[in-house]
């Protein structure tokens, strides 16, 4: 015999809400060699990589930066270009473009913003 449980769902504000989330994960600040929890996390969407912050204060995530996918696809390209696959981990995320690009972004030591790295 299987249960099912109602679970609740609460709405926690400031994430991208209007398109599918293909990766959400915290990120750690470095401290020294160490990496320490901090309030940041990283959500991927089609069109980007969103890192927020955690304000306990109002209750809700505060953009603090945003890396979005060139609305222009390379003449190669024929149609727009998407985040289709992303992995992240304590202080990088890897993004994988329709058409076959590599994108890594890498949060900057004890700051909340994304840096892109070629």
């Amino acid at each position: 015999m299987s249960i099912l449980k109602r679970m609740e769902t609460t709405h926690v504000g400031g994430l991208i809400t209007d398109q599918p989330t293909l990766a959400f994960s915290n990120f750690y600040r470095r401290q020294g060699k160490e990496y320490v929890n901090s309030s940041l996390v990283v959500q991927i969407v089609a069109t980007g990589a969103y890192l927020f912050e955690w304000d306990s204060i109002m209750n809700t995530y505060v953009e603090r930066m945003k890396w979005n996918v060139p609305p222009a696809a390379p003449p190669a390209i024929p149609t727009q270009v998407v985040v289709v696959a992303a992995c992240v981990n304590a202080s990088q995320v890897a993004l994988a473009l329709s058409g076959g690009i590599i994108v890594w972004l890498s949060i900057e030591s004890n700051r909340a913003n994304l840096e892109l790295k070629s």
